[in-house]
């Protein structure tokens, strides 16, 4: 009897201990960018792609959770594609950025429609 008292009560300290280190990590815990809503951050990707390409690229390429929200529709439709054609592209880089191009038309980019329908 005396053994299983003595493991219970140390099953107890330790969960006693653990919640104590989550809570001081919870502390210390810094927040990110990701800790904000969703649609306020897909928003601020939104604004980057439409002032600069390369940030967009450059944000896509920083984490999982940031490029999930740079491909939603919504950033496609707001991107600037004013850069496209200035970049220097290798065949694949081409490819790529027509499909790019093709995605902003179909999710109602208005500047992609417009060079789509002036060329």
């Amino acid at each position: 009897m005396e053994g299983n008292d003595r493991q219970a009560k140390t099953a107890s300290d330790r969960s006693k201990i653990t919640a104590r280190k989550r809570k001081r990590y919870e502390e210390f815990q810094q927040p990110t960018i990701l800790s904000l809503p969703t649609e306020l951050v897909m928003e601020i990707v939104a604004r980057v792609g439409a002032s600069s390409l390369r940030d967009l690229f450059e944000v896509k390429l920083s984490c999982k959770s940031l490029y999930a929200i740079a491909e939603d529709s919504y950033v496609f439709e707001k991107v600037s594609v004013e850069e496209l054609p200035k970049l220097q592209m290798s065949r694949r880089s081409k490819e790529q950025s027509s499909s790019f191009y093709r995605r902003c038309i179909e999710c109602g980019n208005s500047e992609a429609l417009y060079r789509e329908g002036v060329v």
